[in-house]
């Protein structure tokens, strides 16, 4: 089976963007939340802050759609080239 590399890199950016956008809803209404996890992404990517405001989840969201794509588009191609049939 072979899989189709832009549905994968699209599904997965979609789903790591969404990550990033709930936690950030979720830590306007309780900043506490998640505090461990969103230090490490902050640590990780540049502008991203982990602060919970308005334009730190769009700049996350924005990041993870970005990094979800590419890392998607990677999976699907490296499955692709292992999973690859020789005859």
């Amino acid at each position: 089976m072979k899989l189709d590399v832009r549905a994968m890199a699209l599904t997965i950016g979609i789903l790591w963007g969404l990550h990033f956008l709930l936690f950030g809803i979720f830590m306007m209404f309780c900043p506490s939340f998640g505090g461990s996890w969103i230090q490490l992404w902050a640590d990780i990517y540049p502008l991203y802050e982990g602060s919970g405001g308005v334009l730190d989840t769009l700049i996350g969201t924005v990041f993870g759609v970005v990094d979800g794509i590419i890392a998607g588009a990677v999976i699907a191609w490296l499955y692709n080239r292992i999973a690859r049939n020789p005859s």
